[in-house]
């Protein structure tokens, strides 16, 4: 502040400040660093000055607030003397996006996080843990008011909106709210891949209302325009959610029909390549208990719309079929379902009762051993949980991982003796 003063009427004193602070920041002086910029910028009425810098500075400290804030700033109080490239605006607004997603992330209270499963099962777009989280409220009308503001001086608009759709839908499970958000964007929108989107977020919405109908002949009339759009991947995803919408009715010849057309024409890099083939390979489990496959995607369904008490009820009658491949998909269905209810020693016993050896065994002991560890924890029986799988299924996509958990595992415990 001796140094401001002096060089307060040097006419490269804005040279001369920002080495001050280069050295602050330089020695880890952040906070210290951060109030002199506010100090300056406040006497000499320069409110985005040294912005571009802290941005990265709070990014890197991992503070992401502080570091929208300052990106903000600098998007909308940069005097227009010192344009700013349109590529530069656009990377910056990006990164808006994926700072406030990490704070939502960040944001989820009383996650029960298991690693290794979480893995596998989050991106599953059928067999997933379907938590209902609840957020910090702060941080929620934090982010609502950054895609305002975006909104406000039309940076990234439609995105921003799109976000919003979201917000509504995931967080606060106001459909009809998201819906007519979605509904605005498109009306007012030109773009071909905003079109899109929307297009997929309505008909995810009116999937989850129930309308299965409507999500379909929505699809249906966009689809037309959409095959001529140039990105074969936005095809693709919209060749899929017409595939989720058959899957939902429960019509095993017309599903079949459309997924054998789009495995042999997606590519492997697609998203939903992965989801494709595992429905697929649960179609297969069915085709001769093509009756039975209705009351599974009635079940699934109905698991989409929270409706899992009901879901319950079904699964029994096909954990109690004769065709061991639905018996064991129903049971680890069933088990998903009360883990996702917090009923642990219910999910424990049903893995349990899993005796056969299809794919959802491996991954179904995978599940019992983490809540054994992260939940339980009881370690010691969790070493010998993880080292059974290793030793059933030496070639497990899971074996590194449980590896690294078993060796962190064992450096606990013996810790603990040593003390």
């Amino acid at each position: 502040y001796i140094l401001e003063e002096k060089y307060a009427n040097d006419k490269n004193k804005n040279n001369k400040f920002e080495f001050i602070l280069h050295q602050l920041f330089k020695n880890k002086k952040i906070e210290e660093g951060y109030d002199f910029v506010l100090f300056i910028r406040k006497k000499y009425n320069m409110p985005s000055f040294f912005s571009r810098k802290l941005i990265s500075i709070f990014k890197e400290k991992k503070d992401y607030k502080k570091s929208i804030n300052e990106s903000i700033i600098y998007l909308t109080e940069t005097s227009k003397t010192n344009k700013k490239s349109t590529v530069s605006q656009k990377i910056l607004i990006e990164q808006i996006f994926d700072l406030t997603q990490k704070i939502l992330l960040g944001s989820i209270l009383d996650k029960i996080y298991l690693p290794i499963s979480n893995k596998q099962l989050s991106s599953n777009k059928f067999l997933n843990l379907k938590q209902n989280n609840e957020y910090e409220t702060e941080n929620i009308k934090y982010i609502n008011n950054i895609y305002n503001t975006l909104i406000k001086y039309d940076l990234e608009t439609d995105i921003a909106r799109i976000n919003l759709a979201n917000i509504q839908y995931k967080i606060f499970s106001d459909l009809d709210s998201a819906y007519k958000i979605l509904d605005e964007i498109q009306k007012n929108s030109s773009k071909v891949d905003i079109n899109i989107q929307t297009t997929l977020m309505k008909s995810d919405i009116l999937i989850s209302k129930g309308y299965l109908d409507s999500a379909l002949k929505l699809i249906n009339h966009e689809q037309t325009v959409i095959e001529k759009y140039y990105k074969k991947e936005k095809t693709d995803d919209v060749k899929f959610k017409k595939i989720e919408i058959l899957f939902y009715q429960g019509d095993y010849n017309k599903i079949n029909v459309a997924m054998d057309s789009l495995i042999y024409d997606i590519e492997l890099k697609n998203k939903n390549c992965n989801d494709l083939l595992e429905l697929k390979m649960i179609t297969l489990f069915f085709d001769r208990d093509i009756n039975q496959f209705k009351t599974y995607s009635l079940i699934q369904h109905k698991l989409k719309m929270n409706k899992g008490f009901e879901s319950i009820l079904e699964l029994i009658d096909l954990i109690n079929s004769d065709n061991m491949l639905i018996s064991e998909l129903a049971q680890f269905q069933y088990a998903l379902i009360e883990f996702q209810k917090g009923n642990v020693n219910n999910t424990q016993q049903i893995i349990s009762d899993m005796n056969t050896e299809t794919v959802y065994h491996e991954i179904a002991l995978v599940l019992n051993a983490e809540i054994e560890d992260y939940i339980n924890k009881n370690y010691k029986e969790a070493i010998k949980l993880y080292e059974k799988i290793i030793e059933k299924y030496p070639e497990s996509i899971y074996k590194e991982d449980i590896l690294k958990r078993l060796n962190n595992l064992n450096k606990m415990i013996i810790r603990e003796l040593e003390l």
